[in-house]
């Protein structure tokens, strides 16, 4: 039984802040273009606010990081629609970072997983997923969408195979009954 390839995955500040300026994260945006990364408007608020520290930290010129944010492939959501998670999401992360909350939040209510650098989302019910193992497993995604590829065809095949040989039959028939 083949796994199904990861979909969707709800993206921290952190992340994306290194998506931005170049780091390893925006390898997960090039190399999986298919799949969902979402976040909150409040993440993205505080990826904006660092944005200026970062830059100036790597020696990037903003406005081309500023540009380099605006255009990953980011679906976001706002408060009102993850509101009814956020008692659970702070629940799971009671004593934690309080900006994680939002996060949690909609991770939980579109239960998917978490991609962050930070190891305050452990022990929620979903899966987290660092940058390194996003890679890794985005990886296998593509050879495990290949395998399913490969599947259909084979399924295909056969099928079309089988028709074949009914329709041949059927011709031979019609060809060995005298006129």
């Amino acid at each position: 039984m083949i796994s199904k390839p990861l979909r969707s995955v709800v993206a921290d500040s952190n992340v994306l802040l290194s998506a931005a300026v170049g780091h390893a994260a925006r390898r997960v945006f090039e190399g999986a273009p298919k799949l969902l990364v979402a976040t909150t408007q409040a993440n993205l608020a505080e990826v904006q606010t660092y944005l200026p520290h970062m830059a100036e930290t790597y020696r990037l010129d903003l406005v081309e990081v500023q540009e380099a944010l605006g255009a990953l492939p980011i679906k976001l959501y706002s408060e009102t629609y993850y509101r009814s998670s956020l008692p659970q999401a702070r629940r799971y992360l009671q004593g934690r970072d309080p900006d994680d909350v939002a996060l949690a939040a909609l991770a939980l209510k579109l239960q998917i997983p978490i991609w962050s650098n930070d190891r305050d989302f452990e022990g929620l019910p979903l899966a987290l997923y660092t940058t390194a193992k996003l890679l890794k497993v985005l990886g296998q995604n593509r050879r495990v969408e290949s395998r399913i590829r490969a599947e259909r065809i084979a399924a295909a095949s056969r099928k079309v195979r089988s028709e074949s040989r009914r329709v041949n039959a059927e011709f031979a028939r019609i060809e060995s009954t005298p006129e």
